[in-house]
């Protein structure tokens, strides 16, 4: 078992999904879990892969939004 990149997860939960630091910092392990199932559950409505995806996949995911969303306001 690798060891927990909690940098990785900070960065995913304020950069990608756009949580402000001190939500982050005061949020528990359910709680972020909790974000990353909707997450989840968002990509497999999209036609994303079936099963559990990366946290890599759901930023990827998420930029593609913010992407799409941005091209449509130009």
């Amino acid at each position: 078992m690798q060891p927990v990149d909690w940098n990785e997860y900070a960065r995913i939960a304020m950069g990608a999904w756009g949580i402000p630091p001190s939500e982050y910092r005061n949020m528990t392990p359910a709680e972020f879990w909790l974000i990353y199932d909707a997450k989840a559950r968002q990509i497999e409505a999209a036609g994303g892969p079936v099963g559990p995806p990366t946290l890599d996949e759901i930023v990827l995911f998420e930029r593609g939004i913010v992407e799409r969303h941005r091209g449509h306001d130009a």
